[in-house]
């Protein structure tokens, strides 16, 4: 049996997060699809996949709940059941926050099913200055600087609810059930300890997790101009 890389597993396991991404639900047949593709590859390997989606899918049920918060419901899930998949998964290897895997399953499993019921919004954060860090000081250096960002975001967006993601490179998402002025307020006091650029925008029904992005990320270009907070 050929052993699947830890790449090939996670293309994978990407497309079926597309599935949920369509509005469709992970059912067990789509699990069933997933196994078939992959347990050629190994049959190990692919089980353990498809055990921490759906150990994630039940943090996730609980979270909505407000029974706890990601990163402690993690902390346990994986030191019970020892699933070191749901790390490699849905955590940045570098910073220690969420990745885009999680993001997009968090988006499209918390946030617009509850729209009805609560507020939610979203930052796009881009660090200034970045490349002449890595350029000046090295990438060391660099990684350095990224990790106490995500520290520090995590710091203050640490509540129920709330999930801080490194969407790639300097690039940050914060998600939070709470309005785009008081998540402003928040990202503002963190301007007095980093340099960033900066955009917020409100989740509204009939959005999708590209259409937010896209309204943050153009708002986060005008703050690198201005340099505060700016909305969409």
């Amino acid at each position: 049996m050929k052993t699947a890389t830890l790449e090939s597993v996670l293309r994978g396991f990407e497309a079926l997060l597309s599935i949920i991404e369509d509005g469709r639900s992970p059912t067990p047949e789509v699990y069933a699809e997933y196994y078939e593709k992959a347990s050629g590859r190994c049959e190990t390997v692919a089980l353990a996949v498809i055990e921490s989606f759906q150990a994630f899918g039940k943090l996730l049920e609980e979270v909505i709940e407000g029974e706890c918060r990601l990163s402690q419901k993690l902390a346990e899930l994986v030191g019970k059941r020892g699933l070191t998949f749901a790390v490699e998964l849905f955590k940045d290897c570098l910073t220690g926050v969420w990745n885009r895997r999680a993001l997009s399953y968090y988006f499209a499993k918390v946030v617009l099913p509850t729209l009805s019921e609560r507020t939610w919004s979203l930052a796009f954060i881009d660090l200034n200055n970045f490349k002449k860090i890595n350029d000046t000081y090295g990438h060391l250096e660099g990684d350095r600087v990224l990790r106490e960002f995500a520290q520090l975001l995590s710091g203050a967006f640490s509540g129920k609810g709330e999930l801080v993601c490194r969407y790639g490179g300097d690039e940050f998402v914060v998600v939070s059930p709470c309005s785009p002025k008081e998540m402003g307020r928040k990202l503002e006091e963190l301007l007095a300890f980093s340099d960033f650029a900066v955009g917020v925008t409100a989740v509204s029904p009939g959005d999708s997790l590209s259409s937010v992005i896209d309204r943050a990320d153009r708002a986060m270009y005008r703050s690198k101009k201005t340099r505060k907070v700016e909305y969409a």
